[in-house]
Formats: structure tokens, sequence, C-alpha cells
């Protein structure tokens, strides 16, 4: 009886057969398991990196990201360093989500901070002291971390309007760049010599210089005029640091 009264509840796993018999679709049965918030956050970094980092969409880590966001929202003061200053802040950040990056294999929360309510991306890994609060809040309905970083290389976001970037590849490394999606916004148009124009619009440009020197002397930054002046001046640091 209780087995039945189980099935009964879950409609959309009930099915007749051919012969009038009625049947459960074990594929589409809900698998009951129960995780620790730590086992919860293990879990949620490791779907939301299959998430993000894939060429095709996958519903199934979407619903499993849905399902593992739904944990208790508490209020944590902490202590932070800057990576440009190496100075300590300390203040208090409302967590609303948490996302791995696989560029910096870190990981960084995301959430406003008293007392200005700003939104702040964090890397954990620079946080030195954290301490939780009874005082809880709600996430607005309205915010939602895949649009957020939907224009993201990996983690930056930026207070300005995403900028449109441009880059040639060379007939060398032309179907290598094609054969994986690098960004949601990305377009590819092939050259004449057999090469690649590569554009998307991008929340901060410099979080993809590293990608950028990956490729060599293979890629050529069109556009923005700052970012292919970025690479230009590392190149001349380079070329004195050699000539010494």
């Amino acid at each position: 009886r209780s087995t039945i009264s189980r099935y009964a509840r879950l409609p959309a796993c009930i099915f007749q057969d051919e012969q009038g018999r009625w049947r459960v679709d074990r594929a589409l049965l809900p698998i009951e398991i129960e995780f620790s918030l730590d086992e919860a956050l293990a879990v949620h970094l490791a779907t939301r990196m299959l998430a993000t980092r894939t060429d095709r969409q996958n519903p199934h880590a979407a619903s499993a990201i849905h399902k593992l966001s739904k944990a208790t929202a508490r209020m944590a003061p902490l202590i932070h360093r800057s990576m440009r200053t190496n100075e300590l802040a300390e203040f208090i950040l409302k967590p609303y989500f948490i996302e791995p990056n696989a560029i910096g294999q870190s990981t960084y929360v995301i959430g406003p901070r008293e007392p200005d309510d700003a939104l702040r991306t964090l890397k954990i890994e620079r946080i030195e002291s954290v301490e939780l609060l009874n005082e809880r809040y709600d996430i607005p309905e309205e915010f939602d971390a895949t649009s957020l970083l939907a224009s993201a290389w990996g983690i930056w976001l930026s207070d300005h309007d995403p900028v449109e970037i441009q880059l040639r590849f060379s007939p060398k490394v032309a179907r290598r760049v094609s054969e994986t999606r690098w960004h949601t916004s990305e377009r590819i148009d092939e050259l004449k010599d057999g090469g690649l124009l590569w554009t998307a619009t991008v929340a901060e440009p410099r979080e993809m210089l590293p990608w950028i020197r990956g490729w060599g002397a293979e890629v050529e930054v069109l556009s923005p005029l700052e970012l292919r002046d970025m690479l230009l001046d590392e190149l001349r640091r380079l070329n004195q640091l050699y000539s010494l």
C-alpha cells in the first residue's frame, strides 16, 4: 500500500501499456537522496561547471542547480583581501550565488555587500575569515545568476555595458577554434584565406587575456583598441626583458 501511494503522487511516472496494465517508468522516478550543506555545495559547483563549460544546453544540469539553490540564506560578516591593494576589508555580505571559474581554477561568491548593498563578486580563496549571523534574508526573485553572468567571459562583471570583441584567427587554428563554443554570444565568420573572424560581446575584456595569449601568433586582436594595446604593451615589455 505504501509503495502504491508513493507512486500515485508521481503521475508522470505512471503509464498504461498495450495490454492495459499500469506500469511505472523507473527512468522518470526521482532519486531520494540527502546532502549535507558541504556536500550540496560540492555537487552545485560540479554541476555548474558542467552547465557552463559544455557546448550544448544541459536541462538536467540546469534543473539540478535550481534544486540545489534552495539552501538556507544567512548573512555573513567576513574579512576579504583585495587582489589589487593586498589590504584587508571587513564587511557583511549576503551570498546569493556561488560560481566556479574553470579558467582560474577558483570559486567566487556573488551577493550584495553592506552598507551600500552593491552587488559584489568575491574570490572565496581570498576570504581570510567568515562568521555566520542569525539574521536571514531573501534572495530577490528577479535575481538570475545565469543572466547576470551571460556576458562574462568567466566570472568578472562590470558596471559598464558589455564590449564587442573581434579576433582574427589564422587558418592554422581555425578548425580548432570553430570546434568549441567559447562564449554564449560568439559569432564566427569564415575568411577567404581560411581563417576565422571571431566576434563576441563580453563584460570585461581583460578577463580574456590569458585565453588570447594561449593562441600565440595565430590570433590578432582587432577590437577593442584598449585590449589590442594591452597585448602590444606586454609584447614590448617582453622584448625589453629579453634584450637585456
